[in-house]
């Protein structure tokens, strides 16, 4: 009961409920739910920008998430399918829980990416990120979050980029905004990274 009132107060769905949905995920859809709310709420759950018809959205770069069986060998059975690929992940971050593993993927290059995942089987939901380098400074990260929040954005998500696009380091961040996230770190003379910059990474 404590951990669906924490839940409520986040804004996430109660426990009970993600805990069915991570089971439909994983397994399939449930009689419970359509498919088209199994993917809506997945989007919820991940964090994700609902991608509707008839509705253009700008994507800086695409990150993919998948719900994987909190198993062993799950995670080598999905990065193993990028084998003999020319999609090379660039950046990996992985949450989980008892029920399932939500693991977040930025490919080097988003359209064959999208495709070996979907070869595997595999629920994918697809969000809009910002992603920019780190200065070269003590606390790099520090003024990129200072200047976000200068502009009233909020970030829901960062984690670091594997690879190095242009030899410098890089972190991904979902904001709530990205594009007067874009606007504000290019007015403060960050230089961002966009999708065309992953296939060229070191």
């Amino acid at each position: 009961m404590v951990e669906e009132n924490t839940s409520e107060k986040r804004g996430l769905a109660p426990y009970s409920f993600r805990r069915k949905l991570c089971w439909a995920v994983v397994h399939g859809a449930s009689p419970r739910f359509s498919n088209d709310s199994i993917r809506f709420c997945v989007l919820i759950l991940a964090g994700g920008s609902p991608r509707c018809r008839n509705v253009s959205i700008t994507l800086s770069i695409r990150q993919f998430t998948v719900f994987l069986e909190n198993r062993v060998g799950q995670l080598l059975e999905v990065v193993r399918r990028f084998e003999g690929s020319n999609v090379r992940i660039v950046a990996l971050t992985i949450s989980d829980s008892a029920e399932c593993a939500v693991v977040r993927f930025l490919l080097s290059n988003p359209e064959q990416g999208r495709e070996v995942l979907e070869r595997a089987g595999l629920a994918i939901v697809e969000s809009d990120l910002i992603a920019v380098e780190l200065p070269d400074s003590p606390q790099p990260l520090l003024q990129v979050c200072t200047a976000l929040l200068q502009a009233e954005i909020n970030i829901s998500q960062v984690y670091p980029l594997i690879a190095r696009p242009k030899g410098r380091p890089v972190v991904a961040l979902m904001v709530d905004n990205n594009e007067m996230a874009l606007e504000t770190l290019n007015d403060k003379g960050f230089t961002t990274v966009h999708e065309d910059d992953l296939e060229h990474c070191e």
